[in-house]
């Protein structure tokens, strides 16, 4: 099987994908099926890394993926292309019969580059496009579980409006200590699982706190 790994992305997880993706490029038996890399640099441009990066990081457990910007190695998608051609670098394809995306929050975990995969016509691992989307923020994901009769933490969601109006601000962060109680665990809505994550203890931590906004 054909199998080409993505990682990088254009979010504040670039980093750590570079990491996630060498663990999962170390643990496909490269004797059973041929690995391709596709690396997305922080600017969101793609390039097909060259055989001798994924022989480098499987000689070193420790090691992540660094990105070679190649002009080019610069990577094409052509919708409805399918396994043989979907994606084209150096002008020849790159054989796709799974698509493995190793990318963590906005540009990965959103939906976003599993709709590509749909419009290309190729198979992918993880969730479809609607899920992903849905899951990715998390006050939507709250609502359909409350739909479908499944408890829900409680929480209080400050939209990026809010911040606009000092008085609804001040209302918002007045109600979460009251109803809610300190210690707060603040969180954007769409970001990775524990990107911009932080504890406050009181209320001054939680006054001014940007990381609230959707």
């Amino acid at each position: 099987m054909n199998v080409v790994i993505f990682y990088g992305g254009k979010s504040g997880e670039h980093e750590v994908s570079l990491r996630s993706a060498a663990a999962v490029a170390r643990n496909i038996d490269s004797t059973k099926h041929t690995v391709s890399l596709i690396a997305i640099t922080k600017e969101g441009k793609w390039y097909l890394q060259s055989e001798s990066e994924l022989e480098r990081i499987k000689k070193d457990v420790n090691a992540g993926f660094v990105i070679v910007e190649d002009a080019t190695m610069a990577v094409s998608v052509v919708p409805g292309g399918k396994a043989e051609g979907a994606f084209f670098a150096n002008g020849k394809n790159i054989v796709c019969d799974v698509a493995f995306p190793v990318l963590h929050g906005t540009y990965g975990e959103d939906g976003t580059i599993q709709g590509l995969f749909d419009m290309a016509g190729v198979a992918y691992v993880g969730c479809a496009t609607l899920s992903s989307a849905l899951t990715m923020d998390k006050e939507k994901t709250k609502a359909i579980w409350r739909q479908a009769g499944l408890p829900v933490v409680p929480y209080i969601c400050l939209e990026r409006c809010d911040l606009a109006d000092s008085k609804a601000y001040d209302e918002i962060i007045a109600k979460a200590i009251d109803t809610l109680k300190f210690p707060l665990f603040v969180k954007p809505c769409c970001a990775g699982s524990s990107d911009g994550a932080s504890k406050a203890e009181n209320k001054q931590e939680l006054w001014g706190h940007e990381r609230l906004t959707k």
